[in-house]
């Protein structure tokens, strides 16, 4: 009777082949489909969108917020001023955040916190919280546009194509900031100041949801380096300006009385 033998794998002398084995020969991931790439866009577009709506959207509100809430000329102005610093000053940590340790993770987290601080924004009992509150607000805007526009450059791998994205972003982002002042007017004519802030509780819901479902995450790369003293400096120099000028209104409105 003729004997039979069975070949053994030279790496295991197993007579099952390993996984690796199997899963190498795999067929390669295939590209997110055009519905994906669209609702990428359009999850990436609301978050620069809504940063834009609320450098504008205040402005409208200030002499209803100082009449609920009181304060004077410069606590108006740090109601204004505190995003913009926020946003100025982390949003180069934020980009290289990103980098570090994935774009959608951050952008997600950026998406939230800007959400929640618009909730404590509408929410806020007086001057102080809701100023704290804008500077929560000013972070999360500073997460979300360098990582939206990473997420876009990954979505999009195609030059013409990442073109045409980053333009459609943009511009969304300029229509909500010239919007600002006329979706404003009309929240506080028809519910109040605070609703200009609750307005981006449904926004920041779609777009965190749209982000979950339809981004893909970028490549990480560990190895790049977060400039801490250059942030912290960032910060103090970005701060000593509107301090200046809440001082100098201030010392008007001694005069003036």
């Amino acid at each position: 009777m003729p004997s039979t033998s069975l070949k053994f794998s030279s790496s295991n002398n197993s007579p099952v082949a390993s996984a690796a084995e199997l899963t190498s020969h795999a067929a390669p991931e295939s590209p997110p489909s055009k519905l994906s790439t669209r609702l990428t866009l359009a999850a990436m577009s609301l978050g620069y969108a809504v940063v834009q709506l609320d450098v504008t959207i205040v402005n409208t509100a200030l002499n209803s917020i100082g009449t609920s809430l009181g304060g004077g000329v410069a606590e108006l102005q740090w109601v204004v001023s505190a995003y913009t610093i926020g946003f100025a000053a982390f949003i180069l940590t934020a980009g290289a955040l990103g980098d570090r340790i994935g774009a959608k993770r951050v952008f997600m987290a950026g998406f939230a916190i800007f959400t929640a601080a618009s909730v404590g924004c509408a929410l806020a009992p007086n001057a102080a919280i809701l100023i704290a509150a804008r500077s929560l607000q000013g972070l999360g805007a500073a997460v979300l546009v360098p990582n939206s526009l990473a997420l876009l450059s990954h979505a999009y791998p195609d030059e013409k194509q990442r073109g045409r994205a980053v333009g459609i972003w943009a511009a969304g982002a300029s229509l909500a900031l010239i919007a600002g002042p006329l979706v404003g007017g009309a929240l506080i004519a028809l519910v109040g100041w605070r609703s200009i802030f609750f307005v981006n509780l449904p926004i920041g819901l779609t777009g965190l949801w749209l982000s979950w479902r339809y981004a893909g995450e970028t490549t990480r790369s560990p190895q790049r380096e977060i400039d801490l003293p250059g942030q912290l400096a960032a910060i103090a120099a970005l701060g000593c300006s509107p301090a200046r000028s809440s001082k100098a209104a201030r010392w008007a409105g001694a005069i003036r009385w």
